[in-house]
Parts: C-alpha cells; sequence; structure tokens
C-alpha cells in the first residue's frame, strides 16, 4: 500500500464532507465524500440497507465522486465494501478509536485497538477497492493544556508503531 495523506476537507454539506481531488502515485485523482450513513447506528437507530447502499451509491458515481470514505468496523462493513466495489467507487477505511482513550494510561485498550487495526489491515490489504486507511482522532477537543501535549505525544508515538507495523503487512 502506498499511504498518502488525505486531502484536507473543503466543504461541507448535509453532513457529508467533500474531499478536493488529489493525485496519488498511479496517476488515480481522488474525488470523494464521506460517507456517515450507518454511524453511530445504536444511538440513532437509522440502519443503511441495500436499497440505500445502492441509491447511494449510484448518486455519488453519477454526481462524478470516485472515492468513498467511511468508518469501518461496525455491522455495515461487508456491504459498504460491496456495494462501492458495484459501483465502482475506491474506498478509504476509516478506524474508529473512542473519543474517550487515553493514550498516556490505557495502555491495554490501546494495544488491543492496534491489534485490530492490524487484523483489518490484513484482512483489506488484497482488497483492490480499498486504495489508503485513515486514523482519525482530534486530542483537542478532550483535553486542556498541559496534558494536551502529553496525550499528543503519547499518540503518536501509539500511531507511529502502528504505522511501522502496517508497512510491514
Amino acid at each position: 500500500f502506498d499511504f498518502k495523506p488525505v486531502p484536507k476537507i473543503i466543504k461541507n454539506i448535509n453532513s457529508t464532507h467533500f474531499r478536493q481531488a488529489e493525485k496519488t502515485s498511479n496517476n488515480y485523482y481522488i474525488r470523494g465524500v464521506r460517507y456517515k450513513k450507518g454511524e453511530d447506528w445504536q444511538e440513532n437507530y437509522y440502519s443503511v440497507g441495500k436499497k440505500t447502499l445502492e441509491k447511494d451509491f449510484e448518486i455519488m458515481k453519477n454526481s462524478g465522486f470516485n472515492t468513498v470514505q467511511f468508518k469501518g468496523g461496525n455491522i455495515y462493513d461487508y456491504n459498504i465494501l460491496s456495494y462501492t466495489k458495484k459501483n465502482n467507487l475506491k474506498v478509504l477505511y476509516q478506524f474508529d478509536i473512542d473519543n474517550s482513550t487515553d493514550f498516556i494510561n490505557n495502555k491495554e485498550y490501546l494495544e488491543n485497538k492496534a491489534e485490530a487495526i492490524l487484523k483489518k489491515v490484513n484482512t483489506l490489504k488484497s482488497d483492490k477497492n480499498v486504495i489508503g486507511f485513515v486514523i482519525e482522532f482530534n486530542l483537542q477537543n478532550y483535553y486542556l493544556k498541559p496534558l494536551l501535549n502529553y496525550e499528543q505525544t503519547a499518540y503518536l508515538t501509539w500511531l507511529q508503531d502502528v504505522l511501522l507495523k502496517i508497512k510491514t503487512i
């Protein structure tokens, strides 16, 4: 895998993030959308069925998008991956990290999360539809300085370790 940073968000319409086109190493230009349906489904009781996915991905394809970013690790993974492939849309797979994670003291959770990420990367590495992975976490939303600085350092250390292991897969 070639790991490229995901382009910055340029527009926000109806909770869907559009991303500007970015050229990857194999001359593939990303023109993508962040797909948020199905996130936090336990709390909002909104289910993403076959008809919804077919309709949404067809609209995205017809609108000129070629890439979908979605938060994985839930019951919709298989269907979203299947229907993006069916509509010839590439995927940026986003890993979910608990917002209350303490990167300094919660070593057991972090080890389990790293193991789960590596297992999923290993599973998806042969899927030609998946063009990259996203690990997104904003510590400044949960910590204040000076603790924020320590948490950021611990987060970056953990993230560096995970990324080095991903590169060996």
